[in-house]
């Protein structure tokens, strides 16, 4: 969990985004008209932290010791080998010109594609009205305003509820035109699902017509 200097915003990151809470005494600690500065500032670090961990995580030193997953790898790396070596070199040059030339095609429409949902954004409020939010379509949150007036006498559970109550209507209009992944859905697709194990691809390559 990530919280604001005066630990009156707190973030923690869920599978739908970021989940916010206003304290108590935000009222006297940071003021209505910084309040929506401080929550867009206090998600922007927890999504770093967040990223963070997984750099982390990830490049943790592997096992010294081969797992059965590590073992299964190289079994079939040995089974591309051969592939490879009973392959006639004329038909896998052929293959692979091919392949790259159709990955080319596929990439290049993908990323069309990729940029226009990258850059498409959902606005939403609550259902009175006295929070805005504009959310990515990676649930980044990148503008949020308050109702001023109503903000005047919230207090922290009801911005809490308020804010919660806007981050989940913008969340439900991309479920229903996104997919999930940017990539879900576009021409190369294709190489996640049909050729995603990485035999079956060489198999493709080194098939004769």
């Amino acid at each position: 969990m990530t919280e604001d200097p005066h630990h009156q915003v707190a973030v923690r990151w869920v599978d739908d985004g970021p989940e916010i809470e206003v304290g108590q005494f935000w009222r006297s600690a940071i003021g209505p008209d910084e309040l929506a500065t401080v929550i867009l500032t206090t998600v922007g670090t927890a999504a770093i932290e967040r990223l963070a961990a997984w750099t982390q995580a990830f490049g943790a030193d592997a096992p010294a010791v081969p797992t059965r997953s590590t073992l299964a790898a190289t079994q079939r790396g040995g089974e591309i080998d051969r592939l490879i070596e009973d392959a006639d070199g004329d038909v896998l040059h052929r293959n692979v010109n091919r392949f790259l030339e159709d990955y080319s095609e596929r990439l290049r429409a993908s990323l069309q594609i990729v940029r226009e949902r990258a850059s498409s954004v959902t606005t939403a409020s609550d259902q009175a009205g006295h929070v805005r939010v504009v959310i990515g379509p990676a649930d980044d949150l990148r503008e949020l305003e308050f109702d001023r007036e109503w903000l005047a006498s919230a207090d922290g559970a009801e911005v809490t509820t308020a804010l919660r109550a806007a981050l989940a209507a913008a969340r439900v209009a991309p479920e229903d035109s996104t997919p999930h992944g940017l990539f879900d859905g576009t021409p190369l697709d294709v190489y996640a699902t049909e050729l995603a194990d990485p035999v079956e691809l060489v198999r493709l390559l080194t098939k004769g017509e």
